[in-house]
């Protein structure tokens, strides 16, 4: 059984993970295909603040800039922050949990690329209710994660694999851990004569689950799909979700 210890987010985003994810493991289609649902999310906000939630080196920051849209990417590590262009960057250092901005401070925000789930259920329900803080009404959030009833099967029958290029290797193993409804993984990254061991475990959710969630934290859910390029969303066997959800204006 993969048991990583509590804090592996330190050990997992190492400077290597930024060197493997803009180089040969870099989706530079996807990105691009992933801003074009964001700009037409977030459309009505041009000019407006965005958060990129879990910025890392900026992948979706720049291609955003791009497009006329405000973006502050928050990040905790600092080491993947500082790979951002120098030019007009808006970077926050911080935890996602305890977000160091005003509320309603933010038109919009987003968190891609498996980002959210890092932590207890307990901090993960708060991290999404600090979300719902600093939104304003009326605005929008995009989360994309694991969809945790296909990814437990896919989990529970995958093999140890390897995928070598000329100069990159990367063996991986994951495990589906019932108790904590959390799927665990660990690896090694080989790349231009630097190696990296790694281990994650991130709590996944059911989509009926996380929008209970995000109603309490003051979402109400507008899309739920699997791919960016796609409306179809299959409860049992969409291995991930892709959740749009509009900020309701406080009760008075």
């Amino acid at each position: 059984m993969i048991s990583p210890p509590p804090d592996w987010t330190r050990e997992y985003f190492a400077p290597l993970y930024a060197d493997v994810y803009s180089g040969p493991l870099a989706g530079a289609t996807d990105t691009e295909l992933e801003a074009e649902f964001l700009d037409a999310v977030f459309a009505g906000a041009k000019g407006e603040p965005l958060l990129d939630i879990g910025a890392g080196f900026g992948r979706h920051v720049r291609p955003m800039k791009k497009r006329g849209h405000r973006v502050v990417g928050l990040d905790l590590f600092a080491h993947l922050l500082g790979r951002m262009p120098q030019r007009g960057r808006r970077a926050v250092c911080g935890d996602m949990r305890r977000l160091p901005f005003a509320g309603a401070s933010f038109a919009g925000a987003w968190c891609l690329f498996n980002s959210f789930g890092y932590f207890s259920h307990e901090d993960n329900m708060a991290t999404l209710a600090e979300w719902g803080r600093v939104v304003r009404p009326g605005g929008h959030l995009v989360l994309q994660v694991p969809n945790r009833p296909a990814m437990a099967r896919i989990a529970r029958s995958f093999a140890p694999s390897q995928m070598m290029t000329e100069d990159f290797c990367v063996t991986e193993v994951y495990d589906y851990q019932s108790e904590t409804k959390s799927l665990a993984g660990r690896g090694l990254w080989q790349y231009k004569g630097r190696e990296h061991h790694w281990e994650f475990a991130m709590r996944m959710y059911t989509r009926a689950e996380l929008e209970r969630a995000l109603a309490k934290a003051g979402f109400d859910t507008v899309d739920a799909r699997e791919e960016f390029d796609s409306g179809d969303f299959r409860d049992r066997s969409s291995a991930q979700l892709i959740l749009t959800a509009r900020r309701r204006a406080p009760k008075e």
